[in-house]
């Protein structure tokens, strides 16, 4: 996987996320959003925001293979690590594929990037805001759901919130890779 840790203050050529769908909601009624399930793009920008509760929107993204994630920061201050060992944290991702983690980001419109190489299903998180749920998924390719960590993994050693977030896009993203 190719890393683009570039933080720029303006968004330029990214195409925004269209929401295709709401799959459930968070505690506090917050949507679970979904973009591009089934219909995977080269490119996506997933907002990491404080507004309406701390979380990422879309939840969950698709990309094809090569296709880069970025996380723009609307505000707060949040940070994108994948669920990795080399993170502190489960492996939720394929195990061929490398970790990424951006540091915390603390400056409205700074951006992060990633380019997904490996297939697969990614979980992610904001480190501050795991506890309230602030997670979120990347599907690369079509992968098969059977072979996938992040769809077969206890999620019991995550906080509760995260856990309901996980619980929701699961079924969700078995059915469509299924």
């Amino acid at each position: 996987m190719q890393r683009d840790i570039a933080r720029r203050s303006v968004l330029v050529g990214v195409a925004s996320a269209s929401l295709a769908g709401c799959v459930g909601l968070f505690g506090d009624g917050r949507e679970v959003t979904v973009s591009h399930l089934g219909d995977p793009v080269t490119e996506t920008t997933v907002s990491m925001t404080a507004r309406g509760g701390d979380r990422f929107d879309p939840t969950l993204v698709h990309v094809t293979t090569g296709g880069t994630v970025t996380w723009e920061l609307v505000s707060g201050v949040h940070d994108t690590v994948a669920y990795h060992p080399d993170n502190d944290k489960p492996l939720r991702m394929p195990d061929n594929a490398s970790p990424w983690n951006s540091g915390l980001l603390s400056s409205g419109g700074e951006e992060f990037s990633v380019t997904f190489d490996t297939e697969g299903v990614y979980d992610y998180v904001c480190t501050p805001h795991e506890h309230v749920g602030m997670v979120g998924r990347v599907v690369v390719g079509s992968p098969s759901p059977d072979d996938e960590p992040a769809l077969s993994q206890d999620t019991s050693p995550l906080p509760r919130e995260a856990t309901r977030v996980f619980d929701t896009l699961n079924q969700q993203v078995k059915d469509a890779l299924g």
